[in-house]
């Protein structure tokens, strides 16, 4: 995303976890990966969110007339999805990309609509097939994750539980973990704790991951057991924050010289990737850069590589069965390219 956008999401949104926090392996393995640019001037854009899925990547731009972006890596053919709008199966401003209960769907979510948007990937039918209006309590949810059918799960805004169950009509349906028990970085209203521990929700089916952009922390979530635990990266950043009155209630407030941490991640069904910045606002501005390592874990919390990128990115994916990463490069300079790593 943007600096200014990654910064306003900062400021407003959450994560954490209950459960055990455990630390990250001392010994494991370093590389360094070089990439390959995939395509550059293809009429690209601003793009914010990739995905990979089905041998396509999925980008999601900010561009009216080419919102989302399907490439196809088999043939080379680009497909069109979203059409800008408030009408049925069209979509205003997307943002996340995830994975759908099938194959050959995707959901984009929209934080200006408050709403879902489930995509065809094959075809070439613009509209989507599907929208999910955020109502009620679940209009606070932040990074909703498709569980099934008819269930998302995502976290909320207003600090009442770290992940929220809810259904196609809006009904909380359970809520899950309590940011009271967060008290690493000093006692604050539970809003303040879900604002200081935002991040990115993905999912493989069985597990969520939840990574925090202004710590080096992340959490899994056993759909199975609804077992939560929290893990600590290996650079123990120390965040600089405080607090200021907004109505009368204290709001989160970064500063703009606090690091950011995991800025994307993407979880397989045996590991964790992790898109690590380390880098404050001020320090993004002066060289460019966003991002140049990515952690891998296993399901277990343990480090196992740490790749080294010779670009900068902002967003990734990854095919796990080829050993390609593909990457967003940061646009500082409004210079968005589709990069390849091989590991």
């Amino acid at each position: 995303m943007k600096l200014n956008t990654l910064f306003i999401v900062l400021a407003c949104t959450l994560i954490s976890c209950s459960g055990s926090r455990k630390e990250a392996a001392e010994k494991f393995s370093r590389r360094l990966l070089s990439h390959e640019v995939l395509f550059d001037d293809l009429g690209l854009g601003n793009p914010e969110h990739i995905l990979f899925q089905d041998n396509k990547l999925i980008v999601s731009k900010n561009l009216p007339e080419e919102l989302i972006l399907v490439y196809d890596l088999h043939s080379g053919n680009r497909t069109v999805k979203g059409q800008k709008g408030e009408g049925p199966g069209e979509i205003g401003n997307p943002w996340s990309i995830q994975s759908g209960n099938k194959s050959d769907e995707f959901w984009v979510a929209s934080v200006g609509q408050k709403a879902l948007f489930r995509f065809k990937l094959s075809g070439d039918e613009a509209l989507a097939e599907e929208q999910v209006k955020l109502k009620g309590e679940s209009t606070v949810v932040m990074e909703p994750l498709p569980l099934g059918e008819d269930k998302f799960i995502g976290t909320s805004l207003d600090g009442k539980s770290i992940f929220t169950v809810f259904n196609k009509e809006g009904s909380i349906l359970k809520r899950l973990g309590d940011w009271s028990e967060k008290i690493d970085y000093g006692e604050y209203p539970n809003h303040v704790i879900s604002a200081l521990y935002e991040g990115r929700l993905r999912t493989n089916g069985s597990k969520v991951l939840y990574s925090c952009i202004a710590l080096d922390r992340f959490m899994l979530f056993d759909l199975a057991t609804e077992e939560i635990q929290e893990f600590s990266g290996p650079f123990n950043i120390e965040p600089e924050f405080g607090t200021v009155p907004d109505r009368g209630v204290p709001v989160f407030a970064p500063s703009p010289d606090t690091k950011f941490g995991f800025i994307d991640s993407y979880i397989s069904d045996h590991h964790i990737y992790l898109l690590y910045s380390g880098l404050s606002p001020r320090e993004i501005s002066k060289s460019g850069n966003m991002a140049n390592t990515i952690l891998v874990y296993d399901l277990k919390g343990s480090l196992l590589n740490q790749f080294s990128l010779d670009v900068s990115l902002k967003a990734f994916s990854v095919d796990e069965r080829s050993n390609l990463i593909y990457g967003l490069t940061s646009y500082v300079n409004n210079d968005g390219k589709v990069v390849r790593f091989e590991f």
